[in-house]
């Protein structure tokens, strides 16, 4: 934010003329002592807004439009929410988003939910109300639940922004999803212990998450 303050302030000021080449990647990064990330989420923000435009090859420009008729182009940003950061599998999965969708020149806009729909449903209304992703990776927050914010999901879709489901999904929403075969692996988890010839098999699932329900069907099944 202070990055794109600074930059709103002087595009708005006049100080970066319109047309004006803005400084680059290497020297926001000295000026504010970041990652090339984080220059990139600030300028993305920028271009969403009409000030500024990329030119491959040659750098980032002030608009001729200046902001005043809204973003010239859908931005090149990628919003990604999970419900948490700190947990096993998290952080290699948002590391591997990060290094694909930089390869295409896009950046990311990450939050979390804490697996609480109160908390996804500011996150949903924030990127429908700003309008500035160009699409949207999320995991489900309780998704063996009924989920109050579906309405919000649509209402991305229906203005174009492509959803799609990390781990999970709601059943009733059109989006594709990115999981694995919950069912079979709770299957063969149970099969893997009555191989080894036990009988009494006990299993704790998530009773709130769409995983859960289909790992204990498959260990029912296997028993």
């Amino acid at each position: 934010m202070e990055i794109y303050d600074r930059l709103k302030e002087e595009i708005c000021r006049g100080v970066l003329a319109s047309g004006e080449k803005i400084y680059s990647e290497n020297e926001l990064m000295q000026m504010f002592l970041v990652s090339r990330q984080t220059v990139r989420q600030a300028v993305s923000r920028l271009e969403a807004e009409g000030l500024v435009v990329r030119r491959r090859g040659s750098g980032t420009y002030v608009s001729e439009k200046g902001g005043q008729d809204g973003p010239a182009v859908r931005s090149r940003q990628i919003a990604v929410v999970t419900t948490y950061i700190d947990e096993y599998i998290f952080p290699k999965i948002i590391k591997s988003i990060e290094e694909t969708v930089s390869e295409k020149d896009y950046t990311l806009q990450v939050a979390f939910t804490h697996n609480s729909v109160e908390m996804e449903r500011r996150i949903l209304r924030k990127l429908s109300d700003e309008n500035i992703v160009s699409g949207l990776i999320i995991e489900s927050t309780k998704s063996a639940l009924p989920n109050p914010n579906t309405g919000l999901y649509r209402e991305l879709m229906a203005k174009g922004i492509p959803v799609l489901f990390l781990n999970s999904y709601y059943p009733d929403l059109q989006a594709p999803h990115v999981s694995m075969d919950d069912r079979q692996a709770g299957r063969a988890a149970a099969q893997f212990l009555i191989r080894k010839g036990h009988k009494k098999i006990g299993a704790v699932f998530k009773a709130d998450d769409g995983q859960g329900h289909l790992r204990y069907q498959g260990y029912m099944e296997a028993l």
